[in-house]
């Protein structure tokens, strides 16, 4: 997958619903930090499209799980980042890859997240050239697959990719 295009036909307007949906998902965590929280469902191709919609952004996908302790140890590094980068030359998009709704969903319960989290399976995360978590794929603002990588990522590390690929211009 080099490039995030939109499929042709009636796909986008179940992927923005999708995407509302995450957003009031994450949204609603704040207000209802107990109650588990339910997490769309979404296919590879609606995640291409996810990416597409941010065009003009750098895009990162951050693949994790619940129950991986490096994507636990990783998910404050991705807050910071969130919250220290401008959105408009950023979106993060976090994918789970738990089987176990319930799981993720009392995970981000407790999690103060501050991005959208959707769920895909390990398919999606396969389209990605990723087999280990956490795992992320990173798009400049073209929609160009810029990088793929296993493993953790920290805040200051982040920024420095989204400024190195939005030209040196982020403040």
């Amino acid at each position: 997958m080099t490039r995030a295009k939109p499929a042709p036909g009636r796909r986008s307007l179940p992927t923005l619903a999708v995407l509302l949906l995450a957003l009031a998902v994450w949204t609603a965590q704040a207000n209802a930090a107990s109650e588990p929280l339910a997490v769309p469902l979404i296919d590879t191709p609606a995640l291409g499209e996810a990416i597409a919609a941010g065009r003009g952004k750098v895009v990162l996908v951050t693949f994790f799980a619940s129950w991986c302790l490096p994507c636990r140890k990783e998910m404050p590094e991705l807050i910071a980042a969130r919250r220290d980068i401008p959105e408009k030359d950023f979106l993060l998009l976090g994918v789970s890859v738990d089987a176990d709704a319930d799981s993720l969903g009392r995970y981000l319960a407790q999690t103060s997240i501050n991005f959208p989290v959707l769920r895909a399976g390990r398919e999606t995360m396969s389209a990605f050239r990723l087999d280990a978590l956490p795992g992320m794929a990173l798009f400049d603002p073209e929609g160009r697959l810029r990088m793929h990588q296993a493993g953790t990522i920290t805040a200051a590390n982040l920024g420095r990719l989204v400024n190195r690929h939005l030209g040196g211009n982020h403040e």
